[in-house]
């Protein structure tokens, strides 16, 4: 078990080097979601996992994963208070 493909979405050039020398497909978040989707043909990955707690990063992972699949936060949030997309979670289910 285990990841087939990982992608790393970053908007750092050399977190992104980092990512491709540790086996990643390193993205920049505004190329992710296209790039994902057409490395899936539509089909988008099981999970995602947001490591980094920004607003812009669970959205993003929010949108890259399939409906009904597991998005995963384990940063600390940088926001007081982060309002979650419950319109866009509900989009999904």
């Amino acid at each position: 078990m285990g990841a087939h493909i990982a992608y790393a979405i970053d908007p750092v050039a050399e977190r992104r080097v980092l990512a491709e020398e540790a086996g990643a497909i390193a993205l920049h978040p505004g190329e992710a979601v296209e790039m994902i989707r057409e490395a899936t043909k539509g089909r988008k990955p099981d999970c995602a996992i947001a490591v980094f707690g920004r607003d812009e990063t669970v959205d993003l992972a929010l949108r890259l994963v399939r409906a009904r699949d597991t998005v995963s936060v384990i940063g600390v949030q940088q926001s007081q208070r982060y309002a979650f997309p419950l319109e866009l979670f509900l989009q999904r289910a």
